[in-house]
């Protein structure tokens, strides 16, 4: 140390040291400028500003070295050699770049201290080449303690520089690595200055092509010129964009942690560059928990120890490493170890990085949850409700089933006429109530969508003449024109549910008749085409009579409501029949509507789509006979558990002629088709013990002739898809309660003759 601090001060022009030591720094604070540069871009644009900030810290060593040279004065003339000065100049200019690259591209402690190390020894290796093109009369011996320290001082020193450099970019890591750089050259060359001694030798006479102290500081000045020249010009450029890019970045940052959605962006080489405040508060994590630089390992080893790691760290892991070999973007739902979960979406980056969005859906999962277990909830609320209606239908079915049929059995008894009206008046309003019932199921049926409405081939005017003969009675009781008014371009054969389109006009009809007092109720039928081929049908149901307010109207259509409550008492019903009309107009796509004043009568219309349709063919079901048809022949055996019906039915086969017998529950039924021969089964599907479906089943799986008894289900449950039900349980044929003796009887025959040809 004492030889280098000797050097100094005996051997060195004081000013020109200064000058060496002031353009070093300058040149140090430019480079660490374009090195920053260098970190905050990527791709070409980051080999440019690397190379060039080996260029100028190359230049910036080598006019230092040079400057210092010509301070120095050994006593002797000095020269230097031109080629080994220039190469000198580049070697810096290479081995700068080397290093500050492994710095940059590796972005992490480790590759900042190998890259400052290769910083500075490429110093040494300047130094060294600049000093082997001295040319002076004499030989220069080394001292190789102090050439060793040389170069150490210059490798610590750039180590240290390029590791603050990598540690931040603010104002004050810019001047602490610039320093350190500084100190890292200038450090070098005096202690390795130091490490000289000189012995004279007259005889040695430089050749080659030289340069003279006159001619180097001219060119150390014009490197240095344009070194200077070039840093400020970069300096203001660098400000001026420098301000432009932190605007740009302050309004990124506003931005980035405004999102709802937490952020991450990671380099080519999987470590962390980028991350915004919506990230560290869903993870709650502090920012001194999260830093650039670190692997995905690391991070997610941070949201553990803060307890927002997710619930599967393997499988998340394995996960990530797949979506970024396969290139692609990802999306995927994790489980925090909270009870939390985050939706992280992966897309990939050109540059071989990445950029995860992470947003918590705890709340919408939740949300989502509770609709499902709603939606179960309606269901099994829509199953009871089905189910319940079900039991009600069969409930109320069942005894005025009985009563119905009695009341039948007895008006066709001797009676007087006073006997007969009153058992006319019985039966008439058991068949009110019946409708009642019918109503409210229809309703119900209709809310729950569980009505289809058919599709089958039929004639309007076969329609509109049907309910005018059942309704023409009751206006002409009263006085009152019935009349239909059908347009005659309406296709003569039209495809859809008739049924349905009979009963709304049958409610409309009979409104009308009910609310008219004089005058008459017209049926006016017209259509008109849509799309497909298909028509629109309208029908409208004039009347003359009382006429409803226009408050009134928009409430007429929805259930439960009538345009007086006095009403219900006058004339009876419930209030749904025209809300059952509505939905069964939409059901078939179309709508229903009126048009009323007091006193000015009222005019009810509804539209349902229609398809053409052609003529059928005449023609009977396979083996179906034509009524009356023998029934005199056949032993049948009824299944039910009420005592009333089974006497219902028993007497109608009585009437018949039938041969009969009685079970009360499935199991009595399986073991009567065992011991006898039937030639039918009729079966209640509601049992105690055994139910008719489960009986049927039973049935059907013995073995023998018994299996193919034709079973005839009973039932009270009128709900829509129950004869499918009984079809697809291995029934034959389906009868509702309250039974239709007509229909008992052509059931009975048509499956006796079947039974008869099987036995043939």
């Amino acid at each position: 140390m004492l030889r280098v601090l000797s050097c100094l001060q005996t051997e060195h022009d004081k000013g020109l040291v200064m000058l060496a030591a002031c353009v070093c720094l300058l040149t140090s604070l430019a480079a660490v400028n374009l090195l920053q540069r260098a970190r905050a871009t990527d791709g070409d644009a980051r080999r440019v500003w690397l190379a060039t900030t080996g260029i100028v810290t190359g230049g910036g060593v080598w006019s230092t070295h040079f400057i210092a040279m010509l301070a120095y004065t050994p006593g002797f003339p000095i020269q230097y050699d031109l080629p080994i000065t220039v190469v000198s100049l580049i070697a810096a200019a290479v081995t700068t770049t080397a290093g500050f690259a492994v710095a940059v591209l590796g972005q992490h402690r480790l590759r900042a201290m190998i890259g400052g190390a290769m910083v500075g020894l490429g110093i040494a290796v300047m130094h060294y080449m600049g000093m082997a093109s001295l040319r002076i009369p004499a030989l220069i011996v080394w001292m190789p303690d102090l050439v060793a320290a040389s170069v150490l001082l210059g490798m610590v020193f750039g180590a240290l520089a390029l590791m603050v450099a990598m540690r931040g970019e603010g104002l004050l890591s810019s001047a602490g690595s610039a320093a350190l750089l500084t100190l890292a050259i200038v450090s070098h060359h005096f202690v390795a200055m130091g490490a000289i001694n000189l012995l004279e030798r007259p005889d040695a006479a430089p050749t080659g092509l030289l340069l003279s102290t006159v001619t180097l500081a001219v060119s150390v000045s014009a490197v240095a010129a344009v070194l200077l020249i070039g840093g400020l010009i970069v300096a203001l450029v660098d400000r001026r964009s420098g301000h432009q890019m932190s605007i740009r970045n302050m309004q990124l940052d506003a931005a980035l942690n405004n999102m709802d959605h937490g952020l991450c962006m990671f380099g080519p080489d999987g470590r962390l560059q980028l991350y915004n405040e919506s990230y560290l508060r869903i993870f709650r994590l502090s920012p001194g928990q999260v830093r650039p630089g670190m692997v995905v390992e690391q991070l997610l080893a941070a949201r553990n120890a803060a307890g927002t790691g997710v619930a599967d760290m393997d499988q998340h892991l394995a996960g990530v490493r797949a979506g970024h070999k396969a290139g692609v973007p990802q999306s995927r739902v994790d489980k925090l170890v909270d009870g939390r979960v985050v939706r992280l979406n992966y897309r990939p980056m050109l540059n071989g990085g990445w950029v995860t969005t992470h947003q918590d859906i705890t709340e919408s999962v939740t949300a989502t949850e509770a609709l499902n277990a709603a939606k179960l909830a309606a269901e099994a609320a829509s199953r009871a409700k089905s189910d319940f209606l079900a039991m009600m239908s069969h409930e109320i079915r069942t005894p005025m089933a009985g009563m119905i049929g009695m009341i039948d059995l007895l008006a066709r008894t001797h009676l007087d006429e006073e006997q007969r009206g009153l058992a006319e008046v019985a039966k008439e309003s058991s068949r009110n109530l019946l409708a009642v019932v019918n109503n409210i199921l229809d309703f119900s049926k209709l809310e729950a969508g569980r009505l289809t409405p058919e599709a089958i081939g039929f004639s309007l005017g076969h329609t509109l003449k049907s309910v005018t003969t059942l309704l023409g009675q009751q206006a002409r009781n009263q006085g009152i024109v019935l009349e239909i008014a059908r347009a005659e371009d309406i296709p003569p054969w039209l495809v859809g549910d008739p049924v349905r389109i009979g009963q709304i006009l049958f409610n409309l009809v009979g409104n009308a008749i009910k609310f008219t007092r004089r005058g008459s109720v017209r049926i006016v039928a017209s259509h008109r085409p849509i799309a497909d081929g298909r028509v629109e049908l309208r029908i409208e149901v004039i009347d003359t009579g009382a006429g409803i307010p226009a408050d009134i109207q928009p409430m007429l259509f929805d259930p439960f409501t009538q345009a007086d409550i006095s009403v219900s008492r006058k004339f009876g019903g419930t209030g749904l029949g025209l809300a059952i009309c509505r939905q069964l107009c939409r059901a078939m796509g179309g709508e229903i509507g009126v048009d009323s004043a007091p006193g000015r009568g009222s005019r009810f219309w509804f539209t349902v789509q229609c398809g053409v349709g052609e003529r059928p063919e005449a023609a009977s079901p396979p083996l179906q006979p034509a009524l009356p048809a023998r029934t005199d022949r056949l032993t049948i055996l009824v299944v039910d558990d009420t005592p009333i019906i089974r006497t219902l039915i028993t007497k109608l086969l009585a009437r018949f002629g039938c041969q009969f017998d009685v079970a009360c529950n499935g199991r009595e039924a399986i073991d009567a088709v065992q011991g006898k021969r039937y030639d039918i089964v009729l079966m209640d599907m509601q049992m105690p013990e055994m139910d008719g479906m489960t009986a049927t089943a039973a049935i059907r799986g013995l073995d023998g002739p018994a299996s193919d008894v034709p079973i005839i289900a009973l039932t009270a449950n009128a709900l829509v898809g129950q004869r499918e039900i009984c079809i697809g349980a291995g029934m034959n044929d389906f009868l509702t309660k309250p039974i239709d003796p007509e229909a008992l009887q052509a059931a009975l025959a048509r499956w006796g003759k079947i039974r008869s040809h099987e036995a043939a």
